[in-house]
């Protein structure tokens, strides 16, 4: 398996994407994925990403990766790991892979790359049962409680579109995202309903646990003073996938969403606002402003639209 490993040329800011440009469709229409040796960010991210998959042997996918590290054992954190997951996992088929430390550097990502491929030269593949998680350590983020408070509502004026750019390229996000990744936005727009908007954080935010898209229960507990053995953020939306491209611009959007909250406070909150209580927007236009909002050249743009309409059945955008 090969995957194109250049950076895009394209320049910095080079147009805001509307629907009004004549050219946006034929952009992403011709738009082609490039996995980029290291994502530009500006916050100093430190991150985990675990990779559900089905159907090959987890002894021999272990075995590959110990090949791979030319060791004779692997260390949790320290290597990559695969491990049983017992919604994927049948007999010694299938489980989940699970990434060390990442720093965003390019060593990460070749790695990612590497595994990806030993997975699938093994047989294995996902299905509606797999997902992608990514675990974000939130004390090097420095948020403030109104960070975290400003995150939580780009995240609901935005979930629809955040559920399309989801799916990976498949026609529909997983069946199982109710039992395992459920929506958080109206849970969220009901508690600041009954109190103040901070609320969402400091009170209620406990129940963003395993079963939400965001796992926020070891920052609710930082919050209160309760010590967390696991200082991160579990964000869980996103359909299986063993394409190394579509990881990459999973972290991606979601590093910038987060870079987003620190570094263009008052253009989001504008938006947020705006957005916050639509019951039906128009997700094309959304996920143009979003991408507009929070990346800052073409090429991110373009990859976030991209994945977002990959699967072109129903898709009004690319019509």
């Amino acid at each position: 398996m090969s995957w194109n490993y250049n950076i895009s040329k394209l320049g910095k800011n080079s147009f805001i994407l509307t629907n009004k440009n004549p050219y946006l469709k034929k952009s992403i229409g011709e738009f082609q994925f490039m996995y980029q040796p290291k994502l530009d960010l500006t916050i100093p991210f430190q991150y985990g990403i675990e990779i559900e998959f089905t159907e090959a042997s987890l002894e021999e996918v272990e075995g590959k990766i110990k090949e791979f590290y030319q060791v004779s054992e692997l260390v949790y954190g320290q290597d990559w790991y695969v491990d049983v997951d017992e919604s994927v996992t049948d007999y010694h088929y299938g489980g989940e892979l699970k990434s060390p430390i990442f720093y965003n550097d390019e060593n990460d990502w070749y790695e990612l790359k590497q595994l990806c491929e030993i997975v699938q030269s093994l047989e294995g593949t996902t299905n509606e049962k797999c997902s992608i998680h990514l675990h974000v350590d939130f004390h090097r983020l420095d948020f403030k409680l109104e960070d975290w408070n400003r995150f939580l509502m780009l995240w609901c004026a935005y979930e629809d579109v955040i559920y399309e750019f989801s799916r990976v390229g498949k026609e529909k996000i997983r069946d199982y995202y109710l039992e395992y990744a459920i929506p958080i936005r109206d849970y969220i727009l009901n508690v600041m309903s009954k109190g103040k908007a901070s609320d969402a954080i400091t009170g209620l935010v406990c129940n963003l646990d395993k079963s939400c898209c965001l796992n926020m229960k070891n920052l609710y507990h930082f919050l209160s003073g309760v010590s967390s053995t696991l200082p991160t953020i579990e964000i869980r939306s996103c359909n299986g996938t063993l394409n190394p491209i579509l990881i990459q611009n999973i972290v991606r959007l979601f590093a910038k969403m987060l870079e987003a909250v620190k570094l263009t406070e008052k253009e989001l909150d504008f938006y947020i606002e705006k957005r916050l209580y639509e019951e039906c927007s128009d997700c094309c236009e959304k996920a143009l402003e979003l991408s507009n909002l929070i990346f800052s050249n073409d090429f991110e743009k373009l990859s976030f639209l991209k994945q977002c309409m990959m699967y072109e059945k129903n898709n009004t955008c690319m019509r």
